[in-house]
């Protein structure tokens, strides 16, 4: 499935605004960098409600699927980069 990055970016408007801030920060700077691969979890990761994905980015939440686990860790790393 080939997904689009306006797509992506209109995922990335949350209900929080510490969400959209840190997944929109993160689209801009290193979205396009991705693999397919990793563009394909990051979406899926953004199917998530709102809560849980706060949970997993600000209080350590471990997800279940490996995958998005990695990147929730690269949303992190990112986030000490380019949140200035």
């Amino acid at each position: 499935m080939i997904i689009k990055e306006k797509q992506v970016r209109w995922a990335c408007k949350r209900g929080m605004l510490e969400l959209d801030l840190l997944l929109n920060n993160f689209v801009n700077h290193v979205y396009k960098s991705l693999t397919k691969i990793q563009k394909q979890h990051f979406y899926n990761l953004l199917q998530l409600e709102d809560q849980e994905l706060f949970n997993a980015l600000y209080n350590n939440k471990k997800l279940a699927i490996i995958k998005l686990q990695e990147i929730i860790q690269l949303i992190k790393q990112s986030s000490y980069k380019y949140d200035k």
